[in-house]
């Protein structure tokens, strides 16, 4: 009985250090690094270090044996990803914003931005400027009011993913009151837990003098904290004739707070926009 207690002994001792040993040579799984979504413009290069040696690939660009990317000569999100050589199901990937505004939206991750949307494209109904019914302009209702389209609603969405690829850190969101400003805002679903504000400055042509809107819009955006994050506001075109940019719907013009007053740095397109969703 004693012997057979020790061979049942020492047969579970090699189970467990059997155990073991898979445990031990179980792989490490690959790391690239940098390790965060990373942005470049057109045509630059980015190096990429691999825990273990590796092989590359991308889903468009360049990329060497040692891990140099060329980005391709168009804006996107494309995939890297690094297998090591003596597993290759053993791999990571990373994630690459090729857009000629990486430096821009680099910059925008620390706040201290604006951003002002002209509405996505809203192509169904008209404004209906004689209708009798109070606040007209607040109706979701086409027979009332002009309101997005299936493919407004489609932009403003990959608009938002591209927010969330970027990083963008929104603390405050302001609409005008139509209709089709304030689903703008909703379908970029920057943040559940921020309220979307409206403010009679950024609506269009209802409070008084339509001329004036665009003064009003650099007074409000002049108004707010500085080193807070970024303020989203969704609005319209500027007034015709005003030093406000020709935005096309969907575009947006980017502004950053200094101390003597918000600066306009940038114009921003639909479809750059949705390129990085």
């Amino acid at each position: 009985m004693r012997l057979f207690f020790l061979l049942a002994l020492a047969g579970a001792s090699l189970v467990f250090s059997g155990c073991e040993r898979d445990d031990d040579d179980s792989p490490t799984a690959i790391v690239i690094t940098p390790e965060d979504n990373l942005m470049i413009e057109p045509g630059d290069t980015l190096q990429l270090e691999a825990s273990e040696s590796a092989n590359w690939s991308a889903t468009a660009g360049i990329i060497d044996d040692n891990g140099m990317y060329i980005a391709p000569n168009e804006q996107g999100k494309f995939i890297v990803t690094a297998a090591s050589k003596t597993d290759p199901q053993n791999q990571a990937e990373r994630t690459v914003l090729v857009t000629y505004h990486a430096e821009l939206f680099k910059a925008m991750r620390n706040g201290n931005y604006v951003i002002y949307f002209r509405h996505a494209n809203a192509t169904v109904g008209i404004d209906n400027f004689n209708s009798t019914i109070p606040e007209w302009w607040k109706s979701c209702d086409s027979t009332i009011a002009r309101q997005l389209s299936t493919e407004g609603r489609q932009q403003a969405t990959e608009t938002g993913a591209a927010f969330k690829n970027i990083g963008l850190p929104f603390s405050k969101i302001l609409s005008s009151e139509f209709c089709r400003c304030i689903q703008t805002a909703q379908r970029f679903d920057v943040n559940p837990e921020l309220p979307i504000e409206t403010s009679q400055a950024l609506t269009y042509t209802v409070y008084g003098d339509e001329n004036g809107r665009y003064q009003r819009t650099l007074d409000l955006i002049n108004g707010l904290p500085a080193g807070n994050g970024v303020v989203l506001l969704a609005a319209h075109s500027f007034p015709t004739g005003s030093p406000g940019p020709a935005l096309q719907m969907g575009d947006a013009a980017i502004y950053k707070q200094q101390p003597n007053g918000a600066e306009q740095v940038a114009i921003v397109t639909v479809g750059d926009w949705i390129a990085l969703r």
